[in-house]
């Protein structure tokens, strides 16, 4: 059996290339979490073991008896733990020769802290100062023994790595540390005004001034000062920048946020001391206000909008007690939401149709604000109204092509679009643009009375009511309509026409230029080739057998052809004769 084994071990190993772990198991119950492949030994001190998450070979849950053997097997991997240095990381001077230095732990598989090693080195881990070695605890700090300083100071870097009693985290490392000083040469009483003999400025504290004046003690201790070191948000390097224990920053040198101020001495003999620090917070800039709503000319068709706005600064945040909102001009107090900084007001009685005006100005928390931020936008709530002529109120048309006046209008906005309509249902009808003539309607091709219905809609979205006109259709002849041909000047020698009658099963006939007229024929489109250079000339006409006799009567024929000029140029342009007028329809008795 154990041929057995050895063998089917050797197959996973060659055939899955990965690091085989030899693990021992030595509590009552050992849960495997980490590695690919696990080959236990031949002897063991528990009774029994739980596999958890494990497929191997022997294929089972637990494993019995005082010897027992793993083999190779495929399990869950453990995530390992995360450690974030959380203190002594600046490069600051303490004189602390025991510091407590503190971390924090994560573990996505929520196992706690098992244990911990921690390093303390001066240049290299490889020879630290501080070695733990591994400590059994979940604690996250850790309070070093006497650390060895020279003279003036000595630079620290530390690190820490976390076990989750599955495996270790990668070191967490601070390699900007710490100085320890020796307390003899450093700069005290930093302190900074709004400017000499102005008002002082208090650390870690929002405030206005961007141009501070720092003032500092000189080295009680030690030789004599040669001159100081200062810079902003950086440590000051190796030069002098005054003999004298002040500066005095100019306008506008300061940005707004979060800052910190080093100055450091220099004594005779050419040492540097330990810089001192002034952390300022300057905010000069007022409140930003975006993401209004209703947008600026916003048209809305509700009397109850909500009013709302964007508020955001980006250093000492805005004052919630200290939000001015104005609604035609009555002021309001909005409701604030410090998360997301959004401010929101609802009018509790309507508002009427027409212009909105909204004023609102934000303050900091120091006070900066800017001029009030107005906007409007229109409210709507009322449909608008309209009126219908079918062919300026003519009683009968003897065409089903017709010419709509709409006329309409809206109190407040202005109108948008139109719905026309045969049946006055508007189930499949589409809105198209709003026109007040609105030409070649074409209604249906019954004789009888008909009417057309509308409808149209202004900018908030508000839909009128439904007017329409009515007419008395007498059917005659057809009209004739071009819809597609040469037009203009073309250097194309070849024409094609499609056209159309206003009725049903026309007939047509047409010609070109100075031909005779063509036979009646249903064809929708003609082409006529090699075309001479010069003007040209199309007409067609359509007619319809309306009395069902077989035979085209003269007020059955479109007495007003549609016609067609063109020029055909290759060498320059010509102008086209000017088309004819239609002429009027006459019906003639015989």
């Amino acid at each position: 059996m154990r041929i057995i084994y050895l063998v089917i071990l050797a197959f996973l190993i060659l055939t899955f290339p990965w690091t085989v772990l030899a693990e021992e198991m030595t509590a009552s119950n050992s849960k495997i979490k980490e590695g690919t492949i696990s080959q236990g030994g031949l002897s063991g001190s528990s009774s029994t073991y739980q596999l958890q998450d494990i497929v191997g070979v022997n294929g089972g849950t637990q494993m019995n008896g005082s010897a027992y053997s793993l083999n190779g097997g495929f399990f869950n991997l453990n995530n390992s733990p995360v450690a974030t240095v959380s203190n002594y990381n600046d490069s600051r001077p303490i004189d602390d020769e025991t510091p407590t230095l503190q971390w924090s732990y994560s573990d996505v598989d929520n196992d706690t802290q098992n244990k911990y090693q921690l390093q303390v080195a001066q240049t290299s881990f490889t020879s630290p100062v501080v070695d733990t070695g591994i400590i059994t605890s979940a604690a996250a700090s850790y309070t070093t023994t006497i650390l060895p300083r020279t003279e003036e100071r000595t630079a620290y870097k530390w690190r820490v790595r976390v076990n989750d009693g599955f495996g270790w985290s990668a070191w967490a490392q601070a390699n900007n540390g710490f100085i320890l000083t020796s307390g003899e040469f450093l700069i005290t009483g930093l302190s900074a005004l709004t400017a000499p003999g102005g008002n002082q400025i208090d650390q870690d504290t929002w405030q206005l001034d961007n141009d501070p004046y720092f003032f500092w003690d000189s080295p009680s201790e030690g030789i004599e000062v040669l001159g100081y070191s200062y810079s902003l948000d950086s440590l000051p390097d190796d030069q002098i920048d005054s003999e004298s224990p002040f500066v005095l920053f100019s306008s506008d040198t300061i940005g707004d946020g979060a800052h910190i101020f080093y100055v450091k001495a220099q004594r005779s003999s050419g040492t540097w001391g330990d810089a001192a620090v002034f952390d300022i917070w300057v905010d000069t800039t007022a409140p930003a206000v975006n993401n209004l709503t209703p947008s600026l000319g916003k048209v809305v068709g509700i009397d109850l909008p909500e009013v709302k706005a964007r508020i955001s600064d980006a250093a000492s945040g805005v004052d919630p007690n200290k939000i001015e909102l104005v609604v035609n001009q009555a002021s309001i107090v909005p409701d604030y939401d410090s998360q997301t900084g959004e401010i929101s007001y609802i009018p509790s009685i309507p508002f009427s149709d027409g212009q909105i005006t909204v004023s609102l100005t934000a303050y900091d928390a120091v006070g900066n604000y800017g001029l009030p931020l107005t906007w409007s936008f229109i409210v709507d709530t009322l449909g608008p109204l309209g009126g219908l002529l079918i062919n300026n109120g003519d009683e009968m048309t003897t065409t089903n092509i017709v010419t709509l006046n709409v006329d309409a209008e809206d109190e407040t906005t202005q109108i948008l679009e139109m719905m026309l309509s045969n049946d006055g249902v508007f189930d499949t009808e589409s809105w198209e643009p709003y026109i007040s003539l609105r030409k070649n309607w074409l209604l249906p091709a019954i004789n009888g009375l008909r009417k057309v219905y509308a409808r149209v809609k202004d900018e908030a979205g508000n839909i009128s009511e439904i007017f329409f006109d009515e007419i008395s259709l007498v059917i005659l002849a057809p009209d004739t309509y071009i819809l597609s041909g040469p037009s203009g000047i073309t250097q194309a020698e070849d024409a094609q026409f499609t056209y159309r009658g206003s009725l049903d099963q026309c007939q047509f006939s047409y010609k070109f230029d100075e031909q005779d007229w063509s036979d009646w024929s249903t064809a929708l489109s003609i082409d006529e080739a090699g075309l001479s250079e010069g003007n040209h000339y199309f007409m067609v006409r359509s007619a319809k057998d309306l009395n069902s006799d077989g035979l085209l009567q003269l007020d059955e024929i479109d007495p007003t052809p549609a016609s067609r000029v063109w020029t055909v140029s290759f060498t320059g342009a010509l102008k086209p004769s000017s088309e004819p007028e239609k002429p009027i329809k006459l019906w003639e008795e015989e």
